[in-house]
């Protein structure tokens, strides 16, 4: 996305109809979708992520004037993928000890499936001060959580050894499935093309796969990498281009936004 403010707006859209607003917060880019009483999205915002006060750049969009419940999705920070069982709520901080220094920071918990597992993050102690003085009602989830609810969803569809790559702006998530079961989750800086060959192959390879039989699936894309099918077929057996089957109601209008290739214009976690 180009450094500068985009806006998709429906013929009808009317900022005072808007009853919630999820938040999309990337290393690169913020996406706002101001959804109305359906939960259907009536306009979505985009905004370079340049390092400058969130706040700051909401006030200066069409949502400025609104209070309204916000979901904010980070995919900023380090997360973990606590199973159901083990789960203990109010034990975030802990949980995430494993994997960044909790000083400082909000931790939260994502309940997937039902609850058979729970995503942890967390975003700084100031940023969670600020959008919660901003708006009356506030939830936190880590950004991989759309992901993993979307894969999770797809998972009656998948072979015995599936490899699913999400890429966006300079970060690709990675879904491993053996026989239709999830046997790991990550995320992995995404800086070069050799990345996208590198990190699909060490995870075959983890996981036993066959590099004949193993699938190879991406969703969206990253500036700078090519992920097309003509690519990936030069170094995998089976790779292709996933196509989400949206559970995303954007109005007629706003359908282009999704040409951005980031999977929230298709799916979010509810």
């Amino acid at each position: 996305m180009e450094a500068s403010f985009t806006e998709f707006k429906s013929d009808k859209f009317d900022v005072a109809d808007t009853e919630s607003l999820s938040l999309f917060l990337y290393p690169k880019t913020i996406w706002v979708f101001a959804k109305d009483k359906n939960q259907a999205t009536q306009a979505v915002f985009g905004f370079p992520n340049n390092g400058s006060d969130l706040m700051a750049q909401l006030d200066q969009s069409p949502i400025n004037s609104l209070n309204v419940p916000i979901h904010l999705f980070t995919h900023l920070s380090n997360f973990v993928l606590v199973p159901g069982s083990l789960y203990v709520k109010g034990e975030e901080s802990n949980y995430l000890m494993f994997s960044e220094e909790a000083e400082g920071q909000h931790s939260f918990a994502s309940a997937i499936q039902g609850g058979r597992m729970h995503l942890v993050g967390s975003v700084s102690e100031d940023l969670e001060k600020a959008i919660s003085n901003r708006f009356n009602e506030v939830s936190f989830h880590h950004g991989g959580s759309s992901f993993l609810d979307f894969v999770m969803n797809e998972k009656a569809n998948l072979l015995g050894q599936e490899v699913i790559l999400y890429l966006a702006d300079n970060q690709m998530y990675a879904a491993c499935f053996t026989d239709q079961e999830l046997v790991s989750f990550g995320v992995f800086d995404l800086n070069e093309q050799e990345d996208l060959i590198k990190y699909p192959r060490a995870l075959i390879t983890q996981h036993g796969y066959n590099p004949i039989h193993a699938r190879v699936n991406v969703i969206g894309k990253s500036e700078g990498i090519d992920s097309s099918v003509e690519w990936g077929k030069q170094f995998f057996q089976h790779y292709s281009e996933m196509k989400p089957k949206p559970n995303q109601n954007l109005v007629s209008g706003l359908e282009s936004v999704r040409d951005f290739g980031f999977l929230e214009a298709f799916w979010q976690f509810n």
